[in-house]
């Protein structure tokens, strides 16, 4: 795939580390290394901070906090810092030491239960179909805080926090597929914000939108939830 970039080496040989050293979610990644996969031409991006973030548990499982907290800065933070801010806010490291247990937690494996860009970038071309419009977006998949399970950030950012999407078995396809549907409709009604797109009129494109989202909701068979 055109602008992956690939966790460690084809020669990488990853040394034993006991259970607590999630073998299994470190094999997934293993076996589909990408921190970055787009589809759509680029319309859609995806970056896999998950899996860098499996990959520090995994090679810190016998070391301190502190490296663990080391390379998780260098290897998850560094890179993805204005996405970090924007979502956590400033205090990575004291996130990581208070409040990340991946290995303890029952969402850890939320990540490998589904085709997570396969799924936004169906929902988004069929958008594209209902709509003629293309809901391009940067999506990010994280295990973060926990504030929100899949949204938007002020600056255009699309996030899924795998830690809120549901616990383990109680995980359901169909339900993610129903809110990246919602997400995907947003995506799409924040552009009627912008000027180049009021040829027809602000308030006859902000209808549009309006319309279109119900009708991709619809499909999706999304309700909101009640207060």
């Amino acid at each position: 795939m055109a602008g992956a970039v690939l966790l460690g080496s084809a020669c990488y040989d990853p040394p034993y580390v006991p259970p607590e050293g999630l073998p299994e979610l470190f094999e997934a990644v293993a076996a589909e290394p990408a921190l970055y996969e787009s589809a759509m031409d680029g319309c859609i991006q995806v970056h896999n901070v998950w899996k860098a973030q499996v990959r520090a548990v995994h090679l810190t499982a016998r070391r301190s906090i502190t490296d663990r907290v080391d390379m998780l800065r260098d290897s998850v933070y560094t890179p993805y810092s204005e996405f970090w801010d924007g979502y956590l806010g400033r205090g990575f490291d004291r996130w990581v030491r208070r409040h990340f247990d991946l290995a303890g937690h029952p969402a850890g494996t939320n990540p490998t239960r589904t085709h997570f860009l396969g799924v936004i970038a169906d929902v988004t071309a069929r958008a594209e179909e209902i709509t003629g419009l293309r809901g391009c977006a940067e999506w990010y998949l994280v295990y973060g805080p926990g504030y929100a399970s899949m949204g938007g950030l002020s600056d255009g950012r699309m996030l899924v926090d795998f830690f809120a999407l549901g616990l383990g078995d109680d995980f359901n396809t169909d339900d993610m597929r129903r809110v990246v549907s919602h997400e995907v409709a947003h995506v799409l009604r924040g552009q009627a914000s912008q000027p180049e797109a009021w040829r027809h009129g602000r308030d006859a494109l902000i209808d549009l939108f309006r319309l279109s989202a119900r009708r991709i909701l619809d499909e999706s068979g999304y309700s909101p939830q009640p207060p």
